[in-house]
C-alpha cells in the first residue's frame, strides 16, 4: 500500500502533458487571434481562404475584419533572444518559459514557479513568439508558439491546450495581445 501511495505521490508532481491542438507550418503562413478564436492562412494578403485549425480543417472565407486582430506569428523572427514575452494577461502566478535549443524546444507553463505542464516542440526550429491566450471558445488557455525553421524557409505555429489541472484557478481569457 505504501508503495501505491508514493507511487501516486510522484505521478501527482509530475507535469502534465500540454496537449496539441494545432500544428501548421508554410513558407508565408500568417496567423491571427482574437479572443476565442485563431485563424490562418497561406498565400499572402490575397488569400481569399482561411483555417480555422481549431474548430476543423475546412477552409473558411478569411475574416474581413482582420485590422482589429492580433497577429500571433510574426513577419520576421526576433533576433537573438526568441521570446520577447509572454503575451496577453495571465491568471495570477501562471508563467510560461522556453527551454533548450533550436534542436529540442521545450514550452514549460509554470505556476508559482512550480512546472506543471509540458509540450515538446519536436522539430528544429527558432522560436519567434510564446503566447498564453483563449485561442478557441472551449473553457481553458491555449500555448502558442510562432517559430521558423533554421534556414528561416517556413514559419509555424503549433498551439497546445493547457490541461485543465495544470492551473488551479479556472482563469478568465487572457487580454489580447498587442497588435504588431
Amino acid at each position: 500500500m505504501y508503495a501505491l501511495l508514493a507511487t501516486l505521490r510522484v505521478a501527482l508532481a509530475s507535469p502534465l502533458p500540454l496537449v496539441l491542438a494545432a500544428d501548421a507550418a508554410s513558407p508565408d503562413l500568417e496567423a491571427w487571434w482574437r479572443a476565442g478564436e485563431l485563424v490562418l492562412r497561406s498565400g499572402g494578403p490575397t488569400a481569399s481562404h482561411a483555417v480555422r485549425p481549431l474548430l476543423g480543417p475546412d477552409p473558411v472565407a478569411t475574416p474581413a475584419d482582420l485590422d482589429g486582430w492580433s497577429r500571433v506569428v510574426p513577419l520576421t523572427c526576433p533576433g537573438p533572444s526568441p521570446v520577447r514575452a509572454v503575451q496577453g494577461a495571465p491568471p495570477a502566478g501562471v508563467d510560461l518559459r522556453l527551454e533548450g535549443e533550436a534542436d529540442a524546444l521545450t514550452v514549460h507553463l509554470a505556476v508559482n514557479d512550480e512546472i506543471r505542464a509540458v509540450g515538446a516542440l519536436g522539430r528544429p526550429a527558432r522560436a519567434c513568439a510564446l503566447w498564453l491566450a483563449q485561442a478557441d471558445r472551449l473553457p481553458g488557455l491555449e500555448v502558442m508558439l510562432a517559430w521558423e525553421t533554421p534556414d528561416g524557409a517556413h514559419r509555424g505555429l503549433t498551439v497546445w491546450h493547457v490541461p485543465e489541472a495544470a492551473i488551479p484557478v479556472a482563469p478568465t481569457a487572457a487580454a489580447a495581445p498587442p497588435a504588431q
